[in-house]
């Protein structure tokens, strides 16, 4: 084995000790905070089908919001709104 390669390996497993030796200062968190910029949007419209409010509403909001500067990504969700069954005697 030349010396250069011997070298190389001191190298290496000095290194290797110092990150594992450093490990245990790097700050983890179990649970990460995602404070992440975002806006929500609600509305409804009763008796309206899923397809009445995506092209009435849900498309048109979506194509305002996409020319909005920093905007990263939109998504959208239509919740078929029912009214609650109500049995009287």
């Amino acid at each position: 084995m030349s010396s250069r390669s011997f070298s190389i390996i001191v190298i290496f497993i000095v290194l290797s000790l110092v990150g594992c030796a450093l490990v245990p200062l790097l700050p983890v968190k179990l649970v990460p905070s995602r404070n992440l910029p975002s806006l929500t949007v609600s509305f409804s419209m009763q008796g309206s089908s899923a397809r009445t409010v995506e092209t009435e509403v849900t498309s048109r909001l979506e194509s305002v919001l996409a020319h909005v500067g920093g905007v990263k990504g939109i998504n959208s969700k239509i919740l078929q709104w029912e009214r609650p069954c109500v049995n009287r005697p």
